[in-house]
């Protein structure tokens, strides 16, 4: 109708990931643009990335409870996986998706004319990517996928002093760092972390800089457990468990 789009559709040699680069001039009114792809997965559910973990959620609609979800919320992927294959449908600031038996939809724009009588009208830039894999979203690499999808790797002019450095160093991959902060207070540096893998892990943080002693603390910053001084921190994790570590300097 109205609206004007520009994609570049970006293949990589060593990468499963198919990005969709898009560039939209949106001008229309009560119109819903998503985009679709059916795939050649059997399965009875679909995965949906959210904050500190995933969820599973039916991708059929044989109720009015299924009806109703029409669209589920997901932050970074919505997943459709067999037992040794899956394809992910990932994105990079679209949350809005909607899964029925093999068809992966992600809703991109939407003009609705409330509350605002102009949502969505106008230029937008985003990325949206699809990723074939082997296994499920663990063993075939989607969480880390959708990680760099939004979390690009940024290049700058400037001269290098060491060969190799690194701020944090973390041992173990189905554990991913969510936080590097000042405490709230002041007196420490808080390093949060959670298993994504819905499985008990074991995972050793290496710090690269100096500090005092470090201690596990809550999601409120304070301490919970014995001040310690070694080197590194070595924890336990539950599935889905988010770990506070404060560092004290």
């Amino acid at each position: 109708m109205n609206t004007t789009i520009e994609q570049d559709m970006v293949l990589y040699a060593a990468d499963r990931r198919i990005d969709f680069r898009t560039k939209v001039d949106f001008q229309e009114r009560q119109q819903l643009l998503k985009a679709a792809f059916p795939v050649d997965i059997r399965t009875t559910y679909a995965t949906y990335d959210i904050q500190y973990g995933n969820v599973r959620r039916p991708n059929h609609w044989n109720t009015s409870w299924d009806q109703a979800r029409f669209e589920s919320v997901g932050h970074r992927f919505a997943d459709l996986s067999e037992r040794n294959y899956g394809v992910a449908l990932l994105n990079d600031c679209k949350y809005g998706y909607d899964v029925k038996g093999n068809l992966l939809r992600l809703s991109l724009l939407r003009s609705g004319k409330q509350p605002d009588h102009i949502q969505d009208v106008g230029e937008h830039v985003f990325t949206y990517s699809l990723l074939p894999h082997t296994g499920d979203i663990v063993s075939g690499g989607v969480v880390v996928s959708a990680h760099a999808l939004n979390n690009p790797m940024l290049i700058c002019e400037g001269k290098e002093e060491k060969t190799e450095d690194t701020f944090m160093t973390i041992d173990n991959p189905q554990v991913e760092i969510d936080a590097v902060k000042k405490s709230e207070d002041g007196k420490y540096l808080v390093v949060r972390f959670h298993d994504y893998a819905g499985s008990s892990q074991k995972v050793t943080v290496k710090p690269n800089f100096c500090f005092r002693s470090w201690s596990e603390g809550d999601l409120r910053e304070r301490r919970i457990g014995e001040i310690c001084g070694d080197d590194e921190v070595t924890m336990t994790l539950h599935p889905y468990e988010i770990k506070t570590v404060l560092f004290e300097f």
